[in-house]
């Protein structure tokens, strides 16, 4: 942990968000935009304060009015929610991604993911000017499955296509 590879523009960090690693990586830049994937590895009353550490560690190298996308598996909607408030005020707006393939393990085997949608700061709302280049916005997203390597339900949740990625 704590390696910066340097790879020509880009960079690749091994690090932990608790001990500064974001800081490291951005330095003196500052997001426009940030995607944040929650993976939840931990029980409720500790993934509270591991994810609010995570996304005030993205809004504290983000610039003003930055939008910071985070998504999470609905049954986690609730904690995202908590940790996200005192950090951003109010969600911008709640995206369902529909995925083109279901997670195993559930009884119903969940398609969808929640984007929560948040903004840095207490700059003015967005103008965003609607069907830009003929593209038409909305809260619900249908992008297939990613390719992702190993195994389980998880991967199936947490792999996001390039395309959700650069169309946010």
């Amino acid at each position: 942990p704590g390696d910066l590879w340097l790879l020509g523009k880009p960079q690749l960090l091994c690090g932990d968000l608790r001990s500064g690693g974001l800081a490291r990586l951005m330095g003196d830049h500052r997001a426009d935009l940030a995607f944040i994937d929650v993976l939840v590895t931990e029980e409720a009353p500790d993934f509270i304060p591991l994810l609010s550490v995570a996304i005030g560690a993205a809004a504290a190298v983000s610039s003003e009015g930055a939008i910071h996308f985070v998504g999470m598996a609905w049954h986690h909607t609730a904690e995202c929610m908590a940790a996200a408030q005192p950090i951003y005020g109010d969600a911008i707006n709640l995206i369902v991604w529909i995925n083109s393939a279901a997670s195993d393990g559930a009884f119903y085997q969940s398609q969808h993911e929640f984007i929560g949608m948040f903004r840095v700061g207490q700059s003015p709302r967005l103008d965003v000017k609607l069907n830009r280049a003929g593209r038409t916005r909305s809260n619900v997203w249908r992008y297939g499955s990613a390719k992702s390597f190993g195994s389980g339900s998880m991967k199936a949740l947490h792999s996001k296509p390039v395309a959700l990625i650069a169309d946010a």
